[in-house]
Parts: C-alpha cells; structure tokens; sequence
C-alpha cells in the first residue's frame, strides 16, 4: 500500500515539475516575444524621429538656399 502511495506521489510530483517547468519556459518566450517587439518599436520610433528630423533639417536647408 505505501508503495503504491508513493508511486502516486512521485507521479505527481514528476507532473508538478512538468508543469512548473513548462510554465518556466512559456514565460521567458512570453518575455523574450515582449522585449524583441519593445526593441523593434523603439526602433521604429528612432528611425521615425531620424527621418522627420531629416526632413525638416532638408525643408530649412532648401528654403535658406532658395
């Protein structure tokens, strides 16, 4: 009978790992997905301001040289 409770035990405990360990792991990719799209917004946003600034650096240009 002991045996048997222990078999039940340690399944469960194998389960619990399985578990705790597959939810580990869905949160790092959670995290990871999270960051990449941060860094590629921020990307976004940084080249967004380069060109806008460019811009605007090139309209004064030419309407000083005009």
């Amino acid at each position: 009978m002991d045996n048997q409770i222990y078999d039940v035990d340690f399944s469960l405990n194998s389960a619990v790992v399985v578990v705790v360990v597959v939810v580990v792991v869905v949160v790092v990719v959670i995290l990871v997905v999270v960051v990449v799209v941060v860094v590629v917004i921020l990307v976004v946003v940084v080249v967004v301001i380069l060109v806008v600034v460019a811009v605007e650096i090139v309209v004064v240009v030419v309407v000083v040289v005009e």
